[in-house]
């Protein structure tokens, strides 16, 4: 599963020709949108924007939409059905992290409960292929199908201003242990955005590292999405 894929982005230039309508339109000067960011003048990067394909589970999915400001279209199980080859990859059992982040996981694994899991995930899906083989309707047999098994796709619309937010966000790192404050799985979702992202808008995400206004994504975390460098 490819966590992210560029649906469609603005040119970089676009930034510095409306950041000057007051002003010489035709200086193409890149160090103005390091300027803009460390001013916190964000108004410019609400004029180009970015379209994201997200193939993630149903569990992070929902934490995804919480992104007020972003516009979404996603995968319908009303509509269509969900297979079990179509299940999400391996997930994690992470043991509960430190105390001073209590919603989130630390990097210690229980391989027995994965196992249990995964045995409780490939019963879910039996049952609901039985559910729609005897033909209960879709959005009725999806109510069985496990949040966090189960794949979902999205289209995810919006400005740079809010895709910078939403990375400072969801890639900020807990100084006490260095790890991420949100899910690892969501993590990794922000880590290969960020790689995206960074290709179509070279210029801003210099500005973006070099006053270190979002943690960068670490290796290690980050391992679907590799490091965006």
């Amino acid at each position: 599963m490819i966590p992210a894929q560029l649906v469609h982005c603005s040119d970089e230039d676009h930034i510095l020709y409306i950041a000057r309508v007051s002003s010489n339109q035709e200086n193409t000067d890149p160090g103005l949108i390091s300027w803009l960011i460390k001013q916190g003048h964000w108004s410019p990067f609400e004029m180009v924007g970015a379209c994201i394909e997200v193939n993630t589970t149903r569990d992070i999915g929902r934490q995804i939409l919480r992104h007020r400001s972003f516009s979404f279209q996603e995968f319908s199980q009303r509509y269509a059905t969900v297979s079990a080859h179509q299940s999400a990859p391996h997930r994690e059992m992470r043991l509960k992290g430190s105390k001073s982040n209590r919603q989130g996981s630390g990097g210690e694994r229980d391989q027995m409960l994965e196992v249990t899991m995964a045995e409780a995930v490939i019963r879910a899906f039996q049952n609901y292929d039985r559910l729609i083989h005897a033909g209960v309707a879709p959005e009725c047999a999806r109510s069985i199908l496990p949040e966090g098994y189960t794949p979902t796709r999205m289209y995810m619309n919006g400005t740079l201003r809010s895709w910078i937010h939403y990375l400072a966000e969801r890639l900020r790192l807990n100084p006490k242990d260095n790890r991420p404050w949100a899910q690892l799985e969501h993590y990794r979702i922000a880590a290969a955005i960020y790689a995206l992202l960074k290709l179509q808008f070279p210029v801003t995400f210099e500005a973006i590292e070099h006053i270190a206004y979002i943690d960068k994504p670490r290796r290690q975390m980050g391992d679907q999405a590799g490091e965006a460098s």
